[in-house]
């Protein structure tokens, strides 16, 4: 959904992406394709979806309200949008729609042919030239995959951290044990930023020591590549996607960059937040963020910019001081290690 490139959303997300599969049912494709995944995310978030001409106008507005790109425009819930259909889960799904003019109806299907012994499927046409079925048993699929869905929303949901290996006892437990230091390390540095903003006192930030993070010698090279995210003019998941592949020294790049702007700038402020939400992605971790407001900061903000900065140093120091002390970190947060290694 749009709104989870700028790493927010509720259940109306959820309405979309069941927005973009109810597409590729009815439609036989996907709304958006591009050379990348970035191009692919940025039609998300700003170009219409082409519905095509054999699609009845009730599954025309199902789809156009599905895939809004704000929130408040779409179904507010998958009860809602079962019910656009006009039927319920629980009843054999008909369409109602009126039937297309006959240059737009698809091409019939091959003829059966005759019984015999052992009867043969006919061929079917080239799949290029296939149009998406609009029957029943198509529309019951629909129906189906969203009632289940609906279920599933209601039900409790216990959200745990996978491991991406099976760990021993002992292991399992430095883990889980570096984790709660992982909370409390956030924590803390929220604890931090509210006493700043609440007595308006600056936070003295101090570059990042490349020695005592153990950083490679081509270090400045990362801090060039960041560059480019932190000017976008918002955070987008795919461009921090393309950068977590660099691995650490991509994470104490961007904390390093951190550290060197005047947090009195609402350029700065905004290139921060942008890091900000890099970091946040690449280390699945949440609370160490500071959104930038369209005006000039105030010194509330300010203060909050430079705690939070200095958070982020001493979670390198503490906690991506070397590529094994990164590894486990990565792995009590249920992520695998990627990138490169110096």
């Amino acid at each position: 959904a749009p709104e989870l490139l700028q790493r927010r959303g509720d259940h109306r997300s959820d309405v979309y992406s069941l927005g973009v599969m109810l597409y590729e049912i009815l439609c036989g494709k996907v709304p958006f394709t591009g050379d990348s995944e970035w191009e692919v995310l940025k039609q998300h978030e700003t170009r219409a979806p082409e519905l095509p001409r054999h699609l009845s106008p009730l599954e025309r507005a199902v789809l156009q309200r599905c895939l809004q790109k704000d929130p408040a425009a779409r179904y507010q819930s998958v009860l809602d949008l079962i019910a656009a259909f006009g039927v319920s889960a629980a009843t054999a799904p008909v369409s109602t729609a009126p039937p297309a003019p006959a240059s737009r109806q698809p091409p019939p299907l091959p003829a059966t042919p005759p019984p015999l012994v052992r009867p043969t499927r006919p061929t079917p046409p080239p799949r290029a030239r296939r149009r998406p079925s609009k029957s029943p048993l198509a529309m019951g699929l629909v129906l189906a995959l969203l009632a289940s869905l609906a279920i599933a929303s209601l039900l409790p949901v216990r959200a745990e951290r996978s491991e991406s290996v099976a760990l021993a006892p002992t292991a399992r437990t430095t883990v889980r044990g570096l984790d709660r230091q992982l909370e409390q390390f956030v924590s803390g540095v929220q604890r931090s930023a509210r006493t700043a903003v609440q007595r308006s006192r600056p936070t003295a930030l101090r570059p990042l020591d490349p020695a005592a993070v153990a950083a490679p010698a081509d270090f400045a090279l990362y801090r060039d590549q960041l560059q480019q995210l932190a000017d976008a003019p918002s955070f987008t998941v795919g461009h921090a996607k393309k950068l977590e592949r660099l691995g650490r020294p991509a994470v104490l790049a961007a904390v390093a960059m951190l550290q060197d702007y005047d947090y009195e700038d609402l350029r700065h402020c905004r290139r921060a937040a942008n890091l900000h939400g890099f970091l946040g992605h690449a280390l699945a971790i949440d609370g160490l963020g500071v959104e930038a407001s369209g005006f000039d900061p105030t010194p509330a903000e300010t203060c909050r910019f430079q705690a939070v900065a200095d958070g982020w140093r001493r979670f390198a120091e503490q906690f991506a001081c070397d590529d094994d002390r990164f590894d486990e970190m990565l792995r009590a947060r249920g992520m695998v290690a990627v990138g490169v290694r110096r």
